[in-house]
Order: C-alpha cells, then structure tokens, then sequence
C-alpha cells in the first residue's frame, strides 16, 4: 500500500501473499494519469494491466485475424508469456481480457487453462459478431445498441477486416445522449468518413441527418452518403442489393432494431 507519492508495483507474487492473508484486493483501470494518482493517493494497491512493458499483465503484437479476433502474446511479470487469442471480436476486447487473466493469474488458474477460456470466449448475441449473409457477404452484427465510443470500435473492425468488395456501414441513431445527441452523431458521421466506407447508410431521423451532414463535410462523396427513416426501409431498399464480396458494419441503439436487417439477409 503506498503511503507517499512514489507508485508501488505490485506484483502478482504480493497478490498470492496478500490473498494466503486474507487481504481485500481491489483491481481497477488506471490507464491514464490522473486516474493513476487517485489510486495511488487512496492506498490501492495496484495491478497494472495494459500494453507497455512496465505493465504486471501486458498485451504486445495485437493483431486481428480474418474474422477480427484478437491475436496477442500475453506476458506476466514473473516473466511468463504465451501467445493467445480472443474467440470474441475487436481490439476493444483485449483491456478485459488482461484484467481476466490478472484475476486469474492472482487465484492460481494455469496460463494453459486462461488460454483455453480465452480462445473458447463468446458474447452475447449482436455484438460485433461476424456472420454470413445468405449471398456470402459478411455481416458485423453489432445491432444490439451503440455508443459513440462502441461505434468507433465497429468502425475500426470494419476498417480492418480484409474485404473483396464494398465496405458498408449501416449506422443507426444513439440514444439516451441527452443535450450532446447532435454534437455526439456528428463525431461519429466523422469519424465514419475518416474510416472511408464505400457506401454509409444513417438509419432514423434528425440524428442520423447529423451524422450524414458531419460525414459530407469530411468530404465523403455525397453519393457514398444515404439516410432512410427506419429499419423497415431500410430493409425494402438495401436487403436485396448487398454483393457476395462486400463487408457490411450494422450499428445502431436497440430502438432502431437493426437486428431485423441482419436476419433479414442471414
């Protein structure tokens, strides 16, 4: 426990002595500064979890596999490392991971049995999981409900996936943004520029013309850029028109009901 303002590395070691003991131990994020300090300050002790090498739990070479699950060497600072890989999608995922694996390392779980879990991980339904549409094409399926931050990591795998074709993304509205709704809609119309889509379809009404307007301002073309009111439509005018070659990102808040479109085409 750290008493002045020197940071104190704890390490799993001192977490097994801690636990034999009976001590309470508190893991928490502190991936910035200023969350670092108020750990600190509070006497946490702490276990550093991230990708640098000062880290107790790291992750290094991330990479993606054609499906977007996450590849990465794991390594402990007792000097252990194995490379492992996510069953789930998205970079995203890997900051849980590693918290997982310092649980499970401090509880005594071989490193070949945090692999195994690893590698057999699954999510619930809608969220950036990958399917096949009935032509061929690839479906994230993140309809399940969104966020600016969850958009832009559906954004970035759409990005990153290897395609033959067109990359789609079908963005739906976010709710419960309050005051920040438009400001917030057109980050990600943005953002959705920046990734270069071939073809961006905004799903609902004002917040999805804020995306759109963000998007062409960007200076996306205008015709790579469509919005249509709901779900229904889009289904009557986009279900039938996907390539067998294309990737295609469908996000959106749980009220849009983009789901409908990805059991439509699947």
């Amino acid at each position: 426990m750290s008493t002045d303002n020197k940071t104190r590395v704890v390490t799993t070691y001192r977490l097994q002595e801690m636990k034999s003991r009976g001590e309470k131990i508190a893991m928490l994020t502190a991936y910035d500064y200023s969350m670092a300090r108020i750990v600190d300050s509070a006497g946490v002790d702490v276990v550093l979890c991230g990708t640098s090498a000062d880290d107790d739990v790291s992750a290094t070479n991330i990479e993606l596999d054609q499906n977007g699950s996450p590849v990465f060497d794991l390594m402990f600072a007792n000097g252990a490392q194995f490379k492992t890989k996510l069953g789930i999608t998205g970079k995203q995922a890997v900051p849980n991971a590693l918290y997982a694996a310092a649980v499970a390392s401090e509880l005594g779980i071989p490193q070949f049995t945090i692999d195994e879990v690893f590698r057999e991980a699954q999510i619930t339904g809608h969220r950036q999981e990958v399917r096949l549409a009935t032509n061929g094409a690839r479906v994230i399926d993140d309809s399940y409900n969104a966020s600016p931050e969850s958009m832009a990591a559906g954004l970035d795998l759409l990005s990153t996936l290897p395609c033959r074709g067109a990359r789609v993304a079908i963005l739906g509205e976010m709710g419960e943004l309050g005051d920040e709704a438009p400001r917030l809609h057109q980050l990600v119309g943005a953002y959705a520029a920046s990734k270069k889509p071939g073809l961006l379809i905004c799903v609902g009404d004002e917040n999805a013309r804020q995306m759109a307007s963000a998007a062409r301002l960007m200076g996306m073309d205008e015709d790579s850029i469509q919005v249509v009111p709901d779900c229904d439509r889009l289904i009557a005018r986009y279900s039938h028109v996907l390539a067998p070659t294309d990737l295609v990102l469908v996000k959106g808040s749980r009220f849009v009901g983009l789901d409908r479109f990805v059991e439509e085409v699947c």
